[in-house]
């Protein structure tokens, strides 16, 4: 339609740039557990990315991590050939994996700046809800359980800040929050100041307008 007075190239050029997304500009998930992680692996899988969530190529994406980080080296190095990463942490062993009792690592919280600083390229998501609804998703993982809930994991095991299992346990729930507030917050600050793409969204708000959000920032249809 040249008679409108944009040429091809001048059409595509306004068009929306959606961003390259593959193993050297990855996707990096910095939410905590419990806060839609499952959701953005099914988002990024039905957009036909490689997508870790969990579980990594050898091993646990967490333990992965952690080994390289302790080992000085960049923390996907050798976690599998992905484009997408769900979920980097490990919080503790479960019936169907009781080698991971007591363990623990938090990557998104204590090695922020190493992701951003090997991953400059990536698209850092930061997915959330409200701080109380996921404290009573946290107590309810594993509260049946055969290693301990989450809960007692994230008190006695994880070693985070604020996070003492000396507190009373009427005060733990009320602390809980508050450290998921904490990170939220922390996460925001830190990508503020870099100059990485960062998307947040809350994994409550209506379906439709999440799913929009992510197709304007990575072009993969809202109906994934």
């Amino acid at each position: 339609h040249e008679e409108w007075g944009l040429s091809r190239a001048d059409r595509e050029s306004a068009a929306p740039q959606h961003r390259v997304i593959n193993r050297g500009h990855p996707v990096i998930n910095l939410g905590l557990p419990k806060s839609g992680s499952s959701s953005v692996q099914d988002f990024f899988k039905c957009g036909g990315l490689r997508t870790s969530h969990y579980q990594c190529s050898k091993e646990e994406c967490g333990i992965c991590v952690r080994h390289n980080v302790e080992a000085g080296r960049p923390p996907l190095n050798g976690c599998g050939e992905y484009d997408v990463w769900a979920q980097l942490d490990v919080d503790g062993g479960t019936k169907h994996r009781p080698w991971l009792d007591h363990q623990c690592f938090l990557p998104q919280v204590t090695h922020l700046s190493e992701l951003h600083e090997q991953y400059p390229d990536a698209l850092f998501v930061l997915p959330t809800r409200p701080a109380e609804h996921w404290v009573a998703s946290v107590n309810g993982w594993g509260a049946a359980g055969s290693y301990g809930a989450m809960h007692q994991r994230f008190f006695e095991d994880c070693h985070l800040p604020g996070l003492d299992s000396a507190l009373p346990i009427d005060a733990q729930d009320q602390r809980l929050a508050q450290f998921y507030y904490n990170h939220t917050l922390s996460v925001r600050k830190f990508m503020a100041a870099q100059s990485a793409a960062f998307l947040e969204f809350d994994i409550e708000e209506k379906e439709e307008l999440v799913a929009a959000q992510l197709e304007d920032a990575t072009g993969i249809p809202a109906s994934c």
